[in-house]
């Protein structure tokens, strides 16, 4: 091995676990700087590293990236740099590619090296620039001056203050620009989830930063609405990241496909839509419709938390991206769904203790990209009987940290009759294909809109239609055009 300087053999041991996990360059992203490698190799190394791994990130993969396309991105990046110092990159790319890659603990701790060491270099800088300023000059008052002055210039940009803003200095053009979005029909609090009722109730759609949960009995049909959800807001030209606990990806292709095209998911299953040519057209249609409106999919069943995190910062740095302001585009998540996935995972914390540590890292993660997730949750036992914020399991941040916080759930008997009554008076929402809704999203928890007090938003899902056998269920979701308030033993529409 070369004889090199104990920093740069840190700076090297570093990237040697960064080409050969590529994800954890996102997981850095927010405190390590090209800036705080000290040597010229490793700088420029580490920066074609971070450009590598943003364009070819995959979500279900962390491939090592190849030397021979790492050398090729520096020459590209810095190509004067590269040209003049060829030989010195070599050394430097050959002793990063014969190291092993390093467990969390030392991955964290020579983070930790790199980081410390560029404060370090900092402030020698710093003390090396007050003497040579200082000269001749001898009294207190200037030398103190000095120094005051250089300290106040190093912590200013070793501490990024960008993020520290005059309350409302940008508000009257913010304004502006929100009056020309309403003139112009653009204007949206939030994203919309493609149900104008549920927009209504949580305020405007799923708004920036925030965590919009869902939560409902096992088989209730949660993963449906979560799947259609994706795709309503796909089709507004918004990227998606669907992260799936429980199934897998053309399981999931075949739910969508049956959402899009009324094609009973049976007959994608077995394969029976081959027989019928309208069938065979509308696949078509929809293998065009899914390249046009892609809902970017990963499998995360046995994922940590950390890695869970991982790869919503590679789908924003490589599906989402910057706007020339240097904000994130809008994207959404949907975590299908919230929960401990191993049995060790919690540690030595209680259940409740685990949840609500992993709820503050995604409620901070989404606050940081400024950008939705919709997490769905499973309810707990008293499910069956309530229909408030208690019936999940976990800590009370769950509910503290989320927006908004809805219960999707059957229409209880009772309420069906009354719903079928008015259908067959003709009063109820007469634009529903199935005229008589079974499915009900009670808005409980809600920051910002009105929620659905006394009543719920009713929707037509398929999978609880009792006329409908099997081999006829597609996953059909519609919203009714009322909310609905259940008083003194009639359904009526509530403003």
């Amino acid at each position: 091995m070369q004889a090199t300087s104990i920093e740069k053999k840190a700076e090297i041991k570093l990237l040697a676990d960064l080409v050969k996990h590529p994800s954890r360059i996102f997981d850095v992203a927010a405190i390590l700087r090209e800036s705080d490698f000290q040597h010229l190799s490793t700088r420029c190394i580490f920066s074609s590293a971070k450009k590598i791994a943003e364009e070819s990130a995959s979500l279900n993969k962390d491939d090592p990236i190849d030397k021979d396309i790492l050398e090729q991105k520096i020459s590209t990046l810095f190509p004067d740099t590269f040209k003049s110092q060829e030989s010195a990159f070599a050394s430097t790319t050959d002793e990063i590619f014969s190291l092993n890659g390093l467990n969390i603990k030392d991955f964290k701790s020579a983070v930790d090296f790199v980081l410390k060491n560029s404060i370090t270099k900092k402030a020698e800088q710093v003390l090396d620039k007050t003497k040579k300023e200082l000269g001749d000059q001898k009294s207190y008052s200037e030398v103190l001056a000095h120094v005051e002055s250089n300290i106040f210039d190093f912590t200013s940009n070793a501490i990024d203050g960008s993020d520290i803003v005059i309350l409302g200095e940008n508000y009257q053009e913010f304004m502006a620009i929100r009056e020309r979005l309403a003139q112009q029909g653009k204007l949206h609090i939030g994203i919309s989830t493609g149900f104008p009722e549920l927009d209504k109730a949580i305020g405007g759609g799923f708004r920036d930063g925030t965590i919009n949960m869902f939560a409902a009995r096992a088989k209730a049909g949660k993963s449906w609405m979560g799947l259609k959800i994706a795709d309503n807001v796909a089709q507004q030209g918004i990227p998606v990241l669907y992260m799936d606990t429980e199934l897998e990806d053309n399981y999931q292709s075949d739910r969508r496909c049956a959402q899009c095209t009324g094609i009973p998911i049976y007959q994608l299953e077995k394969a029976l839509w081959t027989q019928h040519t309208e069938y065979r057209s509308k696949i078509d249609s929809f293998f065009n419709y899914q390249k046009k409106n892609p809902i970017y999919y990963v499998d995360i069943k046995g994922w940590s938390i950390d890695r869970q995190i991982s790869v919503i910062r590679k789908f924003f740095a490589k599906y989402v991206g910057k706007r020339a302001d240097g904000k994130y585009n809008r994207g959404l998540v949907v975590l299908d769904y919230l929960k401990l996935m191993r049995a060790g995972e919690k540690g030595a914390d209680k259940e409740w203790e685990a949840l609500g540590y992993r709820m503050t890292l995604l409620h901070d993660l989404m606050g940081e990209y400024n950008n939705p997730m919709m997490a769905l949750a499973q309810q707990n036992r008293d499910g069956l009987d309530k229909e408030d914020e208690s019936t999940i399991s976990g800590s009370d941040r769950i509910i503290w940290l989320c927006d908004n916080f809805s219960i999707i759930g059957a229409i209880p008997e009772a309420e069906l009759l009354i719903h079928q009554e008015e259908a067959d008076r003709g009063t109820i929402d007469s634009h529903l294909r199935v005229k008589v809704p079974n499915t009900k999203v009670k808005v409980v928890v809600c920051r910002h809109g009105p929620g659905t007090p006394g009543g719920y938003i009713a929707y037509y899902c398929d999978i609880r239609d009792r006329k409908l056998s099997h081999d006829k269920i597609c996953g059909h979701i519609e919203e009714g055009t009322r909310r609905i308030t259940i008083a003194e033993g009639t359904a009526s529409g509530a403003v």
